[in-house]
């Protein structure tokens, strides 16, 4: 059976896909945070009954990617701005 944290990765995607396809730097800004918070819920708790090396990589990617869009969206909507 699919993890409940697979299926929300699997929703943050989308939305990610959705603000990149609109250019919409909010929503992705919106997604980072998503993506930020699931990594860390992956990198302690792991995913359903396994919690190995594995788990806590994904974690730790997606949160970095996760800080890297949200970095980069606020960048963009500062200079979109001035």
């Amino acid at each position: 059976m699919i993890d409940f944290i697979f299926i929300i990765m699997l929703i943050i995607y989308l939305f990610l896909l959705l603000a990149i396809w609109k250019e919409e730097y909010i929503i992705g800004m919106i997604t980072a945070m998503g993506m930020i918070v699931t990594g860390i819920y992956l990198a302690i708790y792991g995913a359903g009954d396994v919690s190995n090396i594995l788990t806590q990589t994904l974690g730790l990617v997606n949160m970095a990617l996760g800080v890297y869009i949200f970095l980069r969206g606020t960048v963009e909507k500062t200079q979109e701005v001035m």
